[in-house]
C-alpha cells in the first residue's frame, strides 16, 4: 500500500513539473546554462515546492538544488537564512538532525563570505542543536561556544545569544555538569531579563530549579520556587504558575512535609481552573490529588478525583494526562482489591510509556505488577517484574547518586578553582601593591632627588651670588682704601706742600695770626689724611697704630678708652691690617657717637692660629636686628663686610642699658 502511495505521489509531482516546463517555468538540472533571471525564477519555484512537501527525500533533493543555485548567484546571506529556516522545519517535521547537518556543513564552507554576524552565529547554533539531538554533546558544546563567541554585543543579537547560552546549559545538564548548567541558565536569564522577556526569564529560572530537584537538593528547590511564585503573584503573572505550585508540592513531598504537599496540589488545581487555560492538564492535577489520597488510604476521595479526571480526559485528549491517570487508577484498583483490572491497566500503561515514559513511572508500574502477582501467588511472573523493577530502581538510584556526586564534585572543583582564582587575585593584588609601592617609592625618590638637586642648585647659585657679593664688597672696600690712600697722599703731597710754602712766604712778615691759621690748616689736613688712610701702619706697625688711635680718641672724647693689645706686627698682610684698623676705628667711633658710655675697652689677642678682637662699652646698647636691617646703618654693614674680608666671625651682644660687646675672630694666614 505504501509503495502505491509513493508511486502516485511521484506521478503527481512529475506531472506538475511537466506542466511548469510547458509554461516556460523550467526547473532544469543543468541550471548553470540559464540566465540569472531564469535562475531567480527557478529559486522561486523551488522555494514553493520546499514549503509544500512533507516527503523527506524530496525535501532533501529540493533544498540541495536550491542551495546550489543560490550559492552560484553568490547570495551567501540568503543561502544562510534559508538553511536556518529549513533546519527549524527539519527539527519539527522530520526530526532528522543528519539532514540538518548536511545542509549546515555545505553552507559553512562559505562562512567567510557571510557578512551578517548573527546569521553565521545562528548557523553554528543550529549545528549545536543538531548534534544535541544526536546526543553528540562534545560537538554540540564546541559549536555552541563558537555561536556565542560569534554573536556581537549589539542588542539585536542579544535574544539569539541568550538562546545559545540556554542551549549550552541544556548540554551541560545532559552531561551531568549541573554547576555549569546552572551558571549558563542564570546568564541566559539575565539576557532575557534585560530584553524584558518575562516568559523566558521565569522559564529558565524554573529550569534551574528542576536541576536542584533532579539531584535531590529539594530544600534549595523549595526556596527558589517560593521566590518565583512570590514574584509571579506580586505581578499577576500567571503563565507557568500552576506548574510552579505543583513542583513545589512534589518537593515538599520529597522532604516529608505532607501538609504543604497537599496544600500546593490543591492550589495548583485551583489556579489551573481559574486561569481558564484549556490545555488539557486539569485532569493531570486532579489525578495528582487522587494519588495523594491513595497514598493516605482515603480511597473514597481518591475515587472522586479520578472520576473528575476521567470526565475531563474524555473532553480533551492529553497523552501525558492519560498515561498518568491510568497509572494512578491502576494503584487505586489494586488498593480497592480489584487485582485483575489493576493488572490489566498497569500492563497496558507500561506498554504505552515504554518509549516515552519517565523511569520513575516505569519503576512504579513494575513494582505494582510485581505486587499484584505476589497477591495472586504467581511467583514466576512476580520475579520477572521484580527484576525489572529492581533494575530500573537501581538505575534511578545510580543516576541520582551519579548526578549528586557530579554536582558536588563540580561544586568542589568550582570552589577549588574559585579559591585558586582568589589566591591568584590576592597574589596579583599583592604584586600590584608591591609594584605600586615601588612605583610610588621611585616617584617619591625622584621627587626628593629633584628637590635635593633643586635646593643644591639653588644653594650653589646662592653661594655663587654670595661669593660674588662678598668679592664685590671686598673689591669695593679695597677700591675705597686705594682711593682714600690716593686722596690722602694727594692731600699730604699737594695741599700740605702748598701750605708749607705759604707758611714760609709769610714768615718774614711776622704775621702771627696768619701763621697760626696756616698751622691749623696744616694740622687739619694731616688729620684728614690720617683719617683717609693710616700711613702709620707702614711706619710704626698695626699694634702701635691701634694704640695711637685709642689714645687720640680717648683724648678727644668724654669716654675713657683703653685696651690690652698683643703684638701682631708682621703677622698679617697690609690689606688685613687696614681692615682691622678700620674695624676698630668704626667700632670706637660708634661708641663715641651713639653709646653714651663712660668707658670702652679694646682687647686684641692671638689665640692659637686666630686673632680675637673684643670691643666693649658700658653704654645704652642697641637692637642688632633692627640696626642690621636699617639701610641708613652703613657703619655696621661696613664692619660686617670687613669681617667677611678677613674670613672671620662676628658676634655682637647688646642688651638695653647693659652695654655692647663686639667679638671678632679671624684666622691668621
Amino acid at each position: 500500500m505504501k509503495q502505491i502511495k509513493k508511486f502516485f505521489l511521484l506521478f503527481f509531482l512529475s506531472s506538475y513539473i511537466f506542466s511548469i516546463n510547458k509554461s516556460n517555468l523550467i526547473i532544469e538540472t543543468n541550471y548553470t546554462k540559464n540566465s540569472e533571471e531564469t535562475r531567480k525564477l527557478q529559486l522561486k519555484q523551488l522555494d514553493s515546492l520546499i514549503n509544500k512537501t512533507k516527503d523527506i527525500e524530496y525535501f532533501s533533493n529540493l533544498t540541495e538544488r536550491y542551495l546550489a543555485i543560490v550559492l552560484e548567484l553568490k547570495k551567501y546571506n540568503t543561502a544562510a537564512s534559508k538553511v536556518l529556516t529549513w533546519c527549524s522545519f527539519i527539527e519539527i517535521e522530520f526530526n532528522e538532525p543528519d539532514l540538518a547537518l548536511l545542509l549546515l556543513n555545505k553552507i559553512e564552507k562559505h562562512k567567510n563570505k557571510i557578512t551578517e554576524a548573527y546569521l553565521l552565529a545562528n548557523l553554528f547554533q543550529k549545528k549545536a542543536r543538531a548534534y544535541y539531538n544526536k546526543d553528540d554533546y562534545v560537538k554540540a558544546l564546541k559549536n555552541c561556544n563558537t555561536s556565542i563567541n560569534t554573536y556581537s554585543n549589539k542588542k539585536k543579537d542579544s535574544l539569539f545569544k541568550a538562546d545559545a547560552i540556554f542551549l549550552k546549559g541544556q548540554i551541560f545538564v545532559k552531561t551531568n555538569n549541573f554547576i555549569e548548567a546552572i551558571k549558563n541558565y542564570e546568564l541566559a536569564a539575565r539576557f532575557y531579563e534585560k530584553l524584558n522577556d518575562i516568559e523566558y526569564t521565569f522559564f529558565i529560572k524554573t529550569a534551574i530549579i528542576s536541576i536542584y530537584s533532579k539531584i535531590g537538593l529539594n530544600r534549595i528547590a523549595i526556596d527558589k520556587l517560593i521566590k518565583i511564585i512570590n514574584e509571579k503573584e506580586s505581578t499577576n503573572y500567571n503563565t507557568g504558575l500552576t506548574s510552579n505550585y505543583y513542583n513545589l508540592a512534589i518537593n515538599y513531598k520529597e522532604v516529608g512535609n505532607i501538609k504543604k504537599y497537599k496544600y500546593y496540589l490543591f492550589k495548583a488545581l485551583k489556579n489551573k481552573r481559574e486561569s481558564k487555560d484549556n490545555d488539557g492538564f486539569i485532569p493531570y492535577y486532579q489525578t495528582a490529588i487522587a494519588k495523594y489520597y491513595i497514598e493516605n488510604e482515603t480511597l473514597d476521595k481518591a475515587k472522586k478525583y479520578l472520576n473528575k479526571a476521567s470526565f475531563e480526559i474524555n473532553k480533551k485528549k492529553n497523552h501525558l494526562s492519560i498515561d498518568f491517570f491510568n497509572k494512578i487508577k491502576s494503584f487505586f484498583l489494586f488498593k480497592n482489591n480489584q487485582h485483575s483490572e489493576a493488572l490489566s491497566l498497569a500492563k497496558k500503561t507500561l506498554l504505552e510509556i515504554k518509549n516515552h515514559g519517565d523511569l520513575e513511572s516505569k519503576k512504579e508500574l513494575n513494582k505494582l505488577i510485581y505486587s499484584i502477582y505476589i497477591k495472586n501467588n504467581d511467583f514466576k511472573n512476580a520475579l520477572h517484574y521484580y527484576q525489572s523493577y529492581s533494575k530500573i530502581r537501581d538505575s534511578i538510584t545510580n543516576l541520582n547518586k551519579i548526578s549528586l556526586i557530579n554536582y558536588y564534585q563540580t561544586l568542589a572543583k568550582k570552589e577549588k578553582e574559585e579559591q585558586q582564582k582568589n589566591e591568584r587575585i590576592r597574589l596579583l593584588e599583592k604584586t600590584n601593591k608591591s609594584k605600586k609601592q615601588f612605583i610610588i617609592f621611585i616617584i617619591i625618590f625622584f621627587i626628593l632627588l629633584f628637590i635635593i638637586i633643586y635646593l643644591y642648585w639653588n644653594r650653589l647659585i646662592f653661594i655663587k651670588k654670595r661669593k660674588m657679593q662678598i668679592d664685590f664688597s671686598q673689591k669695593l672696600l679695597l677700591a675705597q682704601e686705594e682711593q682714600r690712600k690716593r686722596i690722602s697722599k694727594d692731600l699730604h703731597d699737594g695741599v700740605g706742600h702748598s701750605l708749607l710754602l705759604i707758611k714760609n712766604k709769610i714768615a718774614p712778615f711776622n704775621d702771627d695770626s696768619a701763621e697760626e691759621l696756616i698751622n691749623d690748616a696744616l694740622e687739619e689736613m694731616r688729620n684728614i689724611a690720617r683719617a683717609l688712610y693710616p700711613f702709620q701702619l707702614k711706619g710704626i706697625g698695626i699694634t702701635s697704630a691701634l694704640e695711637n688711635l685709642m689714645c687720640k680718641l680717648d683724648a678727644n672724647s668724654q669716654i675713657f678708652i683703653f685696651g690690652n693689645l698683643d703684638n701682631i706686627d708682621n703677622t698679617l698682610n697690609i690689606d688685613q691690617e687696614v681692615n682691622i684698623f678700620r674695624i676698630v676705628q668704626e667700632c670706637l667711633s660708634n661708641v663715641i657717637k651713639h653709646s653714651k658710655a663712660d668707658s670702652a675697652k679694646v682687647s686684641l689677642h692671638i689665640i692659637k692660629k686666630n686673632i680675637k678682637i673684643i670691643i666693649q662699652d658700658n653704654g645704652i646698647g642697641f637692637n642688632y636686628v633692627e640696626k642690621s636691617n636699617d639701610k641708613k646703618s652703613l657703619g655696621l654693614k661696613t664692619i660686617i663686610e670687613r669681617v667677611k674680608f678677613l674670613k672671620g666671625q662676628l658676634k655682637i651682644i647688646s642688651d638695653k642699658n647693659s652695654g655692647t660687646t663686639i667679638n671678632i675672630l679671624f684666622p691668621i694666614k
